[in-house]
């Protein structure tokens, strides 16, 4: 659970980053007529929904499973919160659509780097390869250069790699016979893009929090980093960045942290301040009272206010009696 507090971290400062994008946005358009940030806007708002929304739900169903039997409960507040946010996925535009979208805004980004035009913003590692081979190395394991060029490597990777494959028939178009590469390229995109806002975030914080807060969320930074990779090793094996020797690095970068962050925890979620009454859940309530809680709370369920349930003498009891014993 603890890599999903790290991913909740990330969404955090994305949201923020993207926030004072539009705004910023809002401004210069109204005031100077100035539009030139709308392409990339557009292309990263609509990635980010669907990756932010995707990493969301698979993150509400892992907490329900690791709550065992209880988690589906109701009382648990976890299937409730599940089934309404389980549409986003499909709210404002299905997520594979708006993949496509940020798809298409690469694809214009490879073919004017090709061209020979100074590519901005969020797109300019598609210029700059870096590294063919990581450079992380276990006596600087939390070091965030290697970790931010490796989700860019992968990303620059997948992205050029759909752009030039050639297609079946010149009249087709790239985004329907390739669509599936195209959707894991934006994929890669938009994860590049969380980490690097999630380690802006990080930065700009220093200077509001404590030292030990800091070292905390630099330690989450970092989980967020590996887990990701971790968890999509394939791609980053696969053309050699990492080789055996790096990819057991990762797992044992975790595990450290994992050991280092677990008790720091049960601060860093209630540092969002989600109070009782929001969460309705008798799983995660302040006091940690979990089983008197749930005992409560099915007690003073209606149907258990008397020893039989509603209904019992007009339906079930006229039946029961016919199968009382003569001896």
């Amino acid at each position: 659970l603890l890599p999903l507090v790290a991913r909740a971290y990330a969404f955090h400062f994305t949201g923020e980053h993207m926030r004072r994008l539009y705004l910023e946005f809002e401004k210069a358009s109204r005031k100077n007529g100035d539009f030139s940030a709308l392409p990339e806007l557009h292309a990263t708002a609509s990635g980010l929904k669907a990756w932010c929304t995707w990493g969301a739900k698979e993150g509400l169903e892992a907490c329900r499973m690791s709550c065992g039997g209880h988690g589906y409960m109701h009382l648990s507040g976890i299937p409730h919160t599940a089934a309404n946010f389980a549409p986003q996925a499909t709210y404002e535009g299905d997520n594979n659509v708006l993949c496509l979208q940020t798809a298409r805004y690469l694809f214009k980004a490879v073919k004017a780097a090709g061209a020979g035009e100074r590519l901005r913003g969020q797109a300019t590692y598609l210029v700059d390869t870096g590294n063919e081979i990581s450079s992380l190395t276990r006596d600087a394991p939390y070091r965030m250069g290697p970790l931010v060029q490796a989700f860019a490597h992968r990303a620059s990777r997948l992205v050029h790699r759909v752009a030039q494959r050639p297609l079946s028939d010149p009249n087709q178009d790239p985004f329907q016979e390739h669509m599936c590469d195209w959707i894991k390229a934006a994929k890669a995109h938009c994860s590049y893009v969380v980490l690097c806002h999630f380690q802006k975030g990080v930065e700009d914080v220093e200077a509001k929090c404590s030292p030990p807060t800091f070292h905390v969320l630099q330690k989450l930074l970092a989980l967020h980093a590996l887990a990701g990779i971790e968890d999509d090793m394939g791609d980053f094996l696969e053309d050699g960045y990492l080789n055996q020797e790096k990819a057991q690095l990762v797992h044992e970068f975790v595990a450290v942290l994992l050991r280092q962050i677990r008790p720091d925890a049960v601060a860093l979620v209630d540092a969002f301040g989600l109070d009782d009454y929001f969460l309705n859940s008798a799983l995660g309530a302040y006091d940690g009272n979990v089983y008197e809680r749930l005992y409560h709370w099915v007690k003073a369920a209606p149907m258990n206010k008397t020893i039989q349930g509603p209904g019992y003498e007009e339906l079930l009891q006229p039946r029961l009696s016919k199968f009382v014993s003569k001896l």
